[in-house]
């Protein structure tokens, strides 16, 4: 009796281009967020729950684990979901699932932004907590904490907003969004993009180094592989936040930014190859569409759509 299947229905998602490239990446082709691979022409679903919404897969640097956020479906946002997260950890095939940090543990209110550290033993994060700092307000923090998520050091001492923690591949560099050591509150259009050094004798954080100084919000920065880049997403206006996001990209050696990618499409979360020779994006043209998964050469040219969904979300590509 076909009329009474409950199922969800299923929306096809299309190669569109025959790059060998293997992804990791989470999709709503089949109603909520779930984690996907593509292997060459195949696409492999990994976590199989469409009881709740998995987002924001990172894979350990050893290839055999990958961190992600699981929250609720029933909840108005279906990605970065953060006041409703959970912090998981699996095997590379999705099996051995565990929960690392559960929704509102250590007192957090919210918590999200969760990257590997480079020694494979330790996960950087931002989570919102009262700050006694701040007479006990909500503000947002970078912790870290063990691959069993217990006791997180906090790392941010200055009251602010800080979010999007990555580490570069030496492990003593990291980099991050956060609100000038000035500012305390306000719109997220304040947060601008930091490095410091990562002390990790005893987790804390020196020197820390303002990157951008705009009216824009700079978000996502990433490490090259070289530890010479770093690349970042900077959303123009707020009327528009998904549609108009371009793509930037810092150079140590010059202290210079320059644009990658700024035609009022939106160009979010990138991802560097294991080679530093590519960019792998969540992309779409306009706030209308759903996000797409495309790949573009490091100096912004080549971009190439590497598979899209009419009816569906494809985000967080990570390469394997």
């Amino acid at each position: 009796m076909v009329g009474c299947e409950n199922s969800l229905p299923e929306n096809e998602t299309v190669l569109l281009s025959p790059v060998a490239d293997t992804l990791f990446y989470s999709s709503t082709e089949k109603g909520p967020f779930q984690i996907f691979t593509k292997r060459n022409d195949s696409l492999i679903q990994v976590i199989n729950d469409v009881s709740f919404d998995y987002w924001w897969v990172r894979l350990s640097p050893d290839r055999q684990k990958f961190i992600c956020y699981k929250s609720g479906i029933d909840n108005f946002f279906k990605e970065n979901d953060y006041t409703n997260a959970e912090l998981w950890m699996f095997n590379i095939d999705g099996t051995g699932g565990k929960k690392l940090i559960d929704k509102g543990q250590y007192n957090w209110r919210a918590q999200g932004y969760a990257n590997w550290h480079p020694d494979g033993k330790h996960i950087v994060m931002a989570a919102e907590l009262q700050d006694p700092e701040d007479d006990n307000n909500y503000r947002w923090h970078l912790f870290v904490a063990d691959t069993t998520g217990t006791a997180p050091i906090q790392l941010s001492d200055r009251v602010g907003l800080f979010s999007c923690p990555a580490v570069d591949a030496t492990g003593t560099k990291i980099t991050y969004s956060a609100f000038p050591d000035n500012i305390t509150s306000g719109s997220v259009f304040k947060q601008e993009i930091f490095v410091a050094d990562l002390d990790t004798n005893v987790w804390a954080l020196f020197n820390e180094v303002r990157i951008t100084n705009d009216t824009w919000w700079d978000e996502n920065p990433a490490f090259s592989p070289n530890g010479n880049y770093l690349v970042f997403g900077t959303a123009i206006t707020p009327t528009n936040l998904f549609e108009n996001t371009n793509l930037r990209m810092y150079s140590f050696a010059d202290d210079n930014t320059v644009v990658l990618r700024a035609d009022g499409a939106a160009y979010l979360v990138p991802a560097w190859s294991e080679d530093g020779s590519y960019l792998y994006l969540q992309y779409r043209a306009n706030g209308q569409k759903p996000f797409s998964l495309a790949r573009i050469n490091v100096d912004g040219s080549g971009f190439t759509k590497i598979m899209s969904n009419e009816a569906a979300d494809l985000i967080n590509p990570i390469p394997y």
